[in-house]
């Protein structure tokens, strides 16, 4: 979070959870890492939501297997094929996918459930609806082409590699900064006005003012001559103001 908030232009992040390839007594050591996983989902979606992110990011979970339908003679399971995939966020639509698994009552510890989705048509829908990516690019990354699942909210329907552009303002990097930092903003084409003014509302950097290309932009600001403290940077394009603050620190 602290990274996406800092203005990493990264577009994935993977983040490693260790420990449940265990075959035995499997409560004891995985219970304490389902509460482990839940609470830092539940960290990570408030941290987004205090620096106004929480409609920029999505998250997803994946395990390299699945489990048996039955427990071993240890008090465990063993790798099986199908398990269970969440995706997480607030323009994912809430909800569970597919039919709760018909369980033989004569079923042995060698008995998988059957997948009904391929882990592919998650990565299909992510990659179309949230990265808008087009048909042909996504076959020849999956190899092949797969059928799309209803998960993300504001699905767009353009086969192109190219994002919507919206207009944002990120968060600076470094921050606090310490001489110099640096601002990103995304907007459409068109005259934009980024400056930097004090507590006073003293306009103390001009970063920019007049035509900018569609796309990202990432203006150095120079801090130095400034006192520490906190400042405000404003983005101003076609109507749209938005602002954060900066730290200076001398």
């Amino acid at each position: 979070a602290q990274l996406i908030a800092g203005g990493l232009k990264t577009k994935i992040y993977v983040v490693n959870l260790g420990g449940f390839d265990s075959h035995d007594h499997q409560r004891d050591g995985q219970d304490p890492l389902l509460l482990k996983l839940s609470t830092a989902i539940s960290a990570f979606q408030n941290e987004l939501k205090l620096n106004a992110l929480e409609d920029r990011v999505i998250g997803m979970t994946f395990s390299e297997f699945g489990r048996r339908i039955k427990s071993n003679d240890s008090l465990g399971t063993d790798h099986g094929a199908a398990a269970p995939l969440f995706v997480f966020g607030t323009k994912v639509i809430p909800g569970i996918l597919g039919d709760n698994p018909v369980i033989p009552a004569n079923v042995t510890g060698n008995d998988n459930i059957a997948m009904q989705f391929d882990f592919r048509q998650i990565y299909a829908s992510v990659l179309k609806e949230w990265f808008i990516t087009g048909e042909a690019e996504i076959a020849k990354t999956l190899l092949k082409s797969y059928s799309t699942l209803p998960i993300i909210e504001q699905q767009s329907g353009v086969e192109t590699n190219a994002p919507k552009i919206t207009t944002e303002l990120l968060q600076n990097y470094p921050n606090p900064s310490n001489g110099s930092t640096n601002v990103m903003i995304r907007t459409a084409a068109g005259n934009v006005t980024l400056r930097v003014f004090d507590t006073n509302g003293n306009i103390v950097r001009t970063l920019l003012d007049g035509p900018v290309s569609a796309g990202e932009q990432t203006l150095q600001c120079d801090t130095r001559g400034l006192a520490s403290g906190t400042y405000i940077y404003r983005l101003e394009f076609n109507g749209t103001s938005l602002t954060k603050e900066m730290v200076v620190i001398r």
